[in-house]
């Protein structure tokens, strides 16, 4: 009896290890596949967070791995700091009970990003210093890399370049020993924007170079935008304003073919200013609407507001200052409720000055009033009611002077710091790297033209058809399926041929429906375009057309390439514009995208 006891504990011993190893495996695996998709895709990152979630019940050991995850979920998805910083809080609680040193170092590094963004940024980097402490002394340089790079982040934030340089340059040897060239880009891209800003063009430009090799060396397109746009941005700032606008022409080209909105955004307003710093106001009217659209669909806060800045600027430069000035009031009366009344010390300072020229008026109506009775004494034969009429006459005529001077000091004032928000407005993009660009644009010249050639193509359309995507703008007629499902082949011919996939269609050759053509091409173009990029090679994507509804499927990889997830936005957002229903379903690695017409 006694042995069978022991038989039978030995084998509860057994499985209960089995089970925590096999719970420290997933949460392994999961960890890493919630890190891919945590910026790229909120309902992947989310998915993952509860598969973290079910393997850490197995094991409590791994709790305060999932409370520091679903602190980075809160913090970049649902934009919650306070959550997100009591979530990490929690886990550095769990880790220092359990004694997980490494996690505890790890969740302190992200609990430092929520400090600086409370504006605590002494705080921020007294966490990191530890960081950087705990790492040294383990000889842990490629972590020592990343608490380096939030250092340098955490000086820019307190408007410490200097410092921010220095963490840069200390961070960089470090990630070219243990990173992917991706970072180090990134990295090179950060301190020549920091090397800007400290007056150091020069040198700046020499790490932007450096950037724009290695994103052309790695074939990462979006790398090699983000150093055009930073390079025409050093250009305008020393007012070589063609410069500045071919390299802003050339990022935006890249960035079009991505629909990436954020940086397009960014990219139309920098264009904006160097076309009216050129007094090109009709092209920088076209920017301005662009900028305006594209910030619009992301919805983000601090770039609405922004755009109102460049708005009051328009105005102010075409004459129209009343607008002008009604614009730039909404501008500081948003961004003063947002930013924690940033502007208080400027409307204290119109206060003032408001009281004092109060104030002389004032004296000036004294004096008046002394003048008044020393000409009735003199004038003693005047009547009163002359008097009576010149004095409330001259009293009329200050408060009107009083009045339309103040009004024009106040409105000439706010006018003449418009120039000085210039290099506030932008912020630093992220810095997460996406992965190199598809197969189609590798050493072979021929593919190189062909992708060039499609991506021009893809720019003039949407240079003429984006800003002009209001709904009443949009010419319903009737569209026969079978033509444009053979336009949308052709044009994405290039990419499927690439990967040697091919196109079946099952479809009713007389099936029409109603819709705008060009935008129902937009929609159509993005749906087959991400089914190629994310299928097998030597896939077959079908496209089945069953009443109304339009069926695009494709069989992808394990793991899906990160990417922003805005293409489908835009085929959202135009689909909602001409009454079509758009749904995306995956199941079993096999992705489906449904999209119902309008007949």
């Amino acid at each position: 009896m006694e042995s069978m006891l022991k038989k039978y504990l030995l084998l509860i011993t057994v499985v209960v290890f089995s089970i925590q190893a096999k719970a420290q495996n997933e949460v392994s695996v999961l960890s890493k596949k919630f890190n891919l998709h945590l910026k790229s895709n909120k309902d992947s990152t989310l998915y993952f967070l509860n598969q973290i979630q079910k393997a850490a019940g197995l094991n409590e050991t791994y709790e305060d791995e999932y409370l520091n995850l679903k602190g980075l979920y809160a913090y970049y998805w649902e934009n919650n700091i306070k959550g997100a910083d009591k979530l990490f809080n929690d886990a550095l609680a769990l880790a220092k009970q359990n004694k997980d040193t490494a996690d505890y170092y790890s969740i302190l590094r992200n609990k430092s990003v929520t400090e600086r963004d409370f504006g605590n940024t002494d705080k921020a980097f007294e966490l990191l210093a530890e960081c950087a402490d705990y790492y040294k002394k383990k000889d842990n340089l490629k972590s020592l890399a990343g608490v380096y790079n939030n250092m340098a982040l955490t000086m820019l934030y307190a408007k410490n370049e200097a410092e921010a340089e220095k963490y840069f340059k200390l961070t960089l040897p470090l990630l070219e020993k243990y990173y992917p060239k991706e970072n180090v880009a990134a990295t090179e891209i950060a301190l020549a924007t920091t090397l800007f800003t400290l007056k150091k063009k020069a040198e700046g430009l020499v790490y932007l170079d450096k950037a724009k090799n290695l994103a052309i060396e790695i074939g990462d397109s979006l790398t090699l935008a983000d150093c055009y746009k930073e390079e025409g941005t050093s250009y305008s700032d020393s007012k070589n304003y063609s410069k500045a606008i071919a390299c802003f022409e050339k990022a935006k080209a890249i960035y079009l073919s991505y629909g990436i909105a954020e940086s397009l955004g960014v990219v139309y307003t920098s264009l904006y200013s160097s076309y009216a710093n050129m007094n090109k106001m009709d092209r920088a009217k076209v920017c301005l609407d662009s900028g305006i659209y594209y910030v619009n669909l992301l919805k983000q806060t601090d770039l609405l507001i922004s755009n109102k800045w460049f708005e009051a600027d328009y105005y102010k430069r075409t004459g129209n200052y009343k607008k002008a000035y009604k614009i730039f009031e909404d501008y500081v009366s948003e961004k003063d409720s947002v930013f924690g009344k940033e502007n208080t010390d400027k409307i204290n300072e119109l206060n003032i000055k408001y009281k004092s020229v109060e104030k002389d008026n004032e004296l000036l109506k004294d004096k008046s009033d002394l003048s008044e009775r020393d000409l009735l004494i003199q004038k003693q034969k005047t009547s009163i009611y002359t008097v009576s009429v010149i004095l409330l006459f001259s009293i009329i005529t200050l408060i009107i002077v009083f009045y339309f001077i103040r009004k024009q000091r106040q409105l000439n004032k706010e006018l003449t710091e418009l120039n000085d928000f210039k290099t506030k407005v932008f912020t630093i993009i992220s810095h997460d790297l996406r992965s190199p660009i598809s197969s189609i644009v590798n050493n072979n010249l021929d593919a190189k033209n062909k992708a060039l050639s499609a991506l021009n193509i893809l720019d003039n359309l949407l240079h003429w058809s984006y800003p002009q995507l209001n709904k009443s703008q949009l010419k319903p007629v009737k569209i026969i399926f079978s033509k444009i499902v053979e336009e949308v082949i052709n044009q994405t011919a290039y990419l499927v041929s690439s990967k040697n996939q091919r196109v079946k269609v099952n479809m009713d050759e007389a099936f029409t429906f109603t819709g705008d053509y060009d935008t129902t091409l937009v929609i159509f173009r993005n749906l087959l375009t991400n089914a190629s990029k994310y299928a097998n090679e030597s896939e077959t994507i079908v496209i089945s057309q069953t009443g109304n509804e339009i069926s695009i499927i494709n069989t992808c990889s394990e793991t899906i390439e990160a990417g922003t997830g805005l293409g489908i936005k835009l085929c959202e957002d135009l689909a909602k514009q001409n009454n079509y229903k758009l749904r995306i379903e995956f199941n079993n690695n096999v992705a489906t995208a449904y999209l119902q017409l309008h007949t």
